[in-house]
């Protein structure tokens, strides 16, 4: 079994939007002006600062009020289809930091199902924050929630202690997606076992936003509304 690492893993956000105030009296006349946030991350492969050695892409269909508990540390019981806690490789896939991790809402914009993304109550893993339909900050239809830490000290994920998220349908059924782009020091070096992923997170509109893909390449993650709100430092969020 050779030592894994990543191709090509990239995490981009392109927000912009034009704001056009045309005159009352002379609908000829106007004045605008672009308003934009445009960030860019590609991540070599390894363990230090702007690396990233594991992938994973996980993507499901809950019943309303049901939840499931994502263990970010190692995945758990969760089969992707190579084996429960396995990447696509089929090899153990355990995350000692997190640089990346998204998840979306994949209903239709106007659907009831809210997505609820919050560290769970055993071992919760504080980094991800509580989104709740409680608070207002659950993801309907078509809304992301986006995380970057591509320092040398990213994420911290620790095993038994604070590696557990806990995502809930509230109100209808929700399909979703969640990404995880992490460092496990245990394959500090290049091989021949290689992945790639990629991510981006883009949004742009005339008038108004609009937000539009995670993915990966082995499969997509995807939204897109014809008006939501996007904001981002090394975090960002988006609900329509």
């Amino acid at each position: 079994m050779g030592t894994r690492s990543l191709a090509a893993a990239k995490v981009s956000i392109s927000a912009t939007a034009t704001v056009v105030n045309t005159m009352t009296s002379n609908t000829s006349r106007n004045s605008s002006g672009v308003q934009q946030l445009v960030l860019s991350l590609t991540l070599s492969s390894g363990v230090n600062a702007n690396e990233a050695n594991r992938a994973w892409e996980f993507r499901e269909t809950l019943s309303s009020g049901s939840s499931r508990v994502i263990d970010v540390y190692d995945t758990g019981s969760i089969d992707t289809g190579a084996g429960a806690g396995n990447d696509i490789n089929g090899q153990a896939n355990l995350n000692e930091e997190i640089v990346f991790v998204g998840f979306v809402n994949e209903n239709a914009v106007d659907a009831a199902g809210i997505l609820e993304v919050e560290p769970d109550a055993t071992n919760g893993w504080s980094p991800i924050g509580s989104h709740t339909a409680a608070l207002g900050g659950g993801l309907r239809g078509q809304g992301w929630l986006a995380k970057a830490q591509p320092a040398e000290a990213a994420f911290a994920v620790t095993d038994a202690s604070s590696h557990r998220v806990k995502v809930t349908a509230n109100s209808a059924a929700v399909t979703y997606t969640v990404l995880l782009i992490g460092r496990d020091d245990a394959d500090a070096s290049s091989s021949s076992s290689s992945s790639s992923s990629s991510s981006s997170v883009s949004s742009s509109s005339s008038s108004s936003s609009s937000v539009s893909s995670v993915s990966s390449s082995s499969s997509s993650l995807s939204s897109s509304s014809a008006s939501s709100t996007s904001s981002a430092s090394s975090s960002s969020s988006s609900s329509p």
